[in-house]
């Protein structure tokens, strides 16, 4: 099972949830490709199906 690196240390995310992360990006956006294998692993959890299928 192919499984995605994180995208940083666990130390660095706040353990506290009360404040939300502010994430930026920086550039334009730009299409990306996703192997199947990683599509595969996110549609099989039924609740990232159907948020993947509420937004196409």
């Amino acid at each position: 099972m192919l499984v995605p690196p994180p995208l940083f240390a666990m130390e660095a995310v706040p353990e506290s949830s009360e404040q939300p992360v502010q994430q930026s990006l920086f550039g334009d956006p730009q299409p990306v490709r996703v192997p199947a294998e990683l599509w595969e692993l996110w549609l099989a959890d039924e609740q990232v199906r159907a948020r993947y299928e509420a937004k196409v």
